[in-house]
C-alpha cells in the first residue's frame, strides 16, 4: 500500500504532509542562489532540460550545440553551421531533440548529435511545442512568420494539418495543454492569444480578450470567416494590446494560462465555467518597450506545484525575477550575469536548479542553499559572484 493511504495508516495527515512538501519546495525555489557557470555559450538561443529523465541540458547558440549531463556536469558539443532558432526535447525518449533553423526543421540523435532527418516547412519557424500527453502521436507543432502552425508527423516528415490564423502576421508562440494533447494555444504578433482544437476542420476555438468580453467564441467565427484575407476586422478581441504575444504556457493544474506581451505585461488567464473561456488578470509588472520580437517564449518558465514563475525581463535584463503568478508580487532577485539574459531553463525537483544563458557568454546554474549567517545572526547576501 503506497500513497495517501499508507500514510494515512502510520497516522499522518496526507494532505498535511503533501502542503508541507508544497511549502518547502516553494521556499527552496524562492531561494535559488549563484551557483556556478556550467557552461561557455556565446550568442545563446536556446536552453532546455530534458523533462523525461531531468538530467540532460539542451543548449544551442549561432556556433555550436552542447548536452550537459546535470547530474556529472559533462558536455558533449559540436560546432553547427545554422543558427537554431528553436529546439525542444521529444518527451517521452531523451535520445532525441527537435531543432528548427529558417525553413528547416531537423530531428537529432542526442548521443551522435547528429541530424537524422529534415523537413522542410517552406516558412521561417519561431517556435516548436511537443505535446506532453502520452497519446499524441509524436506530433510537433512549428510556428510559422506567416500566420500558420504546421503540425508535422515526426515519422514521416510531412504536415498532418495546418492551422491558419487568417492573419499573415507571424505565430511567435505556442503551448499544448498539459491535460489534453488536441488542446493547443498560439500567441501571434497581430496581439492575439488563440485556442485551438486540432481534431476539429474549424479547429479555432477561441481568441482570448484582454477586455474580459465574453464573445471571445463569437470571435472565432469572425476569424475562421476571414481567413482568405490579408487583414482581419478591427472588432477582433486581443490578449496584450498592440503588442506581440511573445510567450505563453500551461500552469500546472492545465485550466490557467500565462502569458507575455511584448508591452511588458505578463498575464494570467483562468478558465471560467463557460467554454473555452478564459478570463485574465494583469499582473503587477515593470513596464518594459521590448524590441521588435520583444519577449522571447525562452524569457518566462513557471515552476511545478510552487505558484512561481521567473522572467529575464525588465528594467534591467541582465537580471532574474522571481514572481508569485497569483498576486504578481517580486518574491525574489536573481543577479550575477552582466549581459542581457536571453534564455531561462528549470529542473523540477526537489532540490531545484535554474539555468540562465546571457550575451555575457557563461551558462549559470542557480541552486538553493541555506542563507549564509554572521555572528550577530543576520543574514549575509554577497553579490560579488565573480572575485573568487
Amino acid at each position: 500500500m503506497t500513497g495517501r493511504a499508507a500514510l494515512g495508516d502510520v497516522g499522518w495527515d496526507p494532505y498535511a504532509v503533501e502542503r508541507l512538501q508544497r511549502n518547502v519546495l516553494r521556499q527552496r525555489t524562492a531561494g535559488l542562489r549563484f551557483d556556478r557557470a556550467v557552461l561557455e555559450n556565446r550568442s545563446p538561443r536556446v536552453l532546455c532540460v530534458d523533462e523525461r529523465s531531468n538530467s540532460l541540458l539542451l543548449s544551442a547558440s549561432s556556433e555550436s550545440i552542447a548536452v550537459l549531463s546535470l547530474n556529472s556536469l559533462v558536455k558533449e558539443e559540436r560546432p553547427v553551421k545554422n543558427q537554431f532558432d528553436d529546439a525542444v526535447w521529444y518527451p517521452f525518449d531523451s535520445g532525441m531533440f527537435v531543432s528548427c533553423s529558417g525553413q528547416k526543421l531537423r530531428l537529432w540523435d542526442t548521443l551522435r548529435l547528429a541530424a537524422v532527418r529534415t523537413v522542410d516547412v517552406s516558412s521561417r519557424c519561431n517556435q516548436l511545442a511537443f505535446s506532453s500527453v502520452p497519446n499524441s502521436a509524436g506530433i510537433v507543432a512549428v510556428a510559422t512568420s506567416h500566420g500558420q502552425i504546421r503540425l508535422i508527423n515526426l515519422v514521416s516528415g510531412s504536415a498532418a494539418h495546418t492551422l491558419n490564423s487568417g492573419s499573415d502576421n507571424e505565430i511567435v508562440s505556442l503551448c499544448w495543454s498539459p491535460r489534453d494533447s488536441h488542446i493547443l494555444i498560439s500567441g501571434g504578433a497581430d496581439s492575439r492569444l488563440l485556442v485551438w482544437d486540432i481534431r476539429k476542420s474549424n479547429s479555432c476555438l477561441a481568441a482570448l480578450d484582454e477586455l474580459n468580453q465574453q464573445h471571445s467564441m463569437s470571435s472565432a467565427r469572425a476569424l475562421r470567416q476571414h481567413r482568405s484575407v490579408g487583414s482581419l476586422p478591427s472588432n477582433l478581441t486581443t490578449a496584450h494590446a498592440k503588442a506581440s504575444v511573445n510567450s505563453v504556457t500551461f500552469v500546472d493544474d492545465g485550466r490557467s494560462i500565462l502569458s507575455t506581451g511584448s508591452d511588458g505585461s505578463i498575464r494570467l488567464w483562468r478558465e471560467s465555467s463557460v467554454l473555452n473561456y478564459y478570463h485574465n488578470a494583469q499582473l503587477a509588472y515593470s513596464k518594459r518597450v521590448a524590441g521588435p520580437r520583444g519577449l522571447l517564449g525562452f524569457h518566462l518558465c513557471h515552476t511545478r506545484e510552487t505558484g512561481l514563475m521567473f522572467t529575464a525581463e525588465g528594467m534591467r535584463d541582465n537580471v532574474v525575477q522571481c514572481i508569485d503568478i497569483l498576486t504578481g508580487q517580486p518574491i525574489a532577485t536573481l543577479s550575477a550575469h552582466v549581459r542581457k539574459i536571453r534564455c531561462l531553463a528549470f529542473r523540477h525537483d526537489f532540490d531545484p536548479e535554474l539555468f540562465t544563458a546571457a550575451d555575457d557568454g557563461f551558462v549559470l546554474r542557480w541552486r538553493y542553499k541555506s542563507p549564509d549567517v554572521d555572528q550577530t545572526g543576520v543574514e549575509v547576501d554577497d553579490e560579488d559572484y565573480w572575485s573568487s
